[in-house]
């Protein structure tokens, strides 16, 4: 986190419990491009090392929402069988079709809060530019 504190602007690594800043720069129009830089550059080394995440959470909503359509398309159509007895293949079709939704579901939510955290970081570190002279 990026913030900026009476005498200095200050990078904060959220994951280390220590009550310490990482780094520290002055607290100049110089001290906030040479802090805002550093902290965007350590924002991207945090995504890609997150990007991974990303990729597979991304594919678990696309293929989960494959198997819940082509699921529930093979439900309905097993169903308008007049000589199908309920359970085996109805079963299990449903029940492909119940985790496929939950699993589409939770990636979905997991992206959209991730990328809703991303945001909120983006936001704070650009309401932290100090005003320029000729802003005031």
């Amino acid at each position: 986190m990026l913030a900026q504190l009476d005498d200095s602007y200050v990078i904060w690594d959220l994951r280390d419990p220590g009550d310490e800043p990482a780094e520290t720069y002055p607290a100049t129009e110089q001290g906030f491009e040479r802090a805002n830089e550093r902290f965007t550059m350590l924002v991207r080394l945090d995504r890609r090392e997150r990007l991974p995440l990303f990729a597979v959470l991304r594919w678990l909503v696309l293929l989960g929402v494959v198997v819940w359509a082509g699921s529930n398309t093979i439900y309905i159509t097993l169903l308008d069988e007049t000589d199908l007895e309920q359970g085996g293949l109805i079963d299990l079709v449903r029940k492909s079709g119940t985790i496929s939704y939950y699993v589409w579901i939770g990636a979905l939510a997991v992206l959209a809060a991730l990328w809703l955290e991303r945001r909120l970081q983006e936001t704070t570190t650009l309401s932290l530019r100090p005003a320029r002279p000729d802003e005031r």
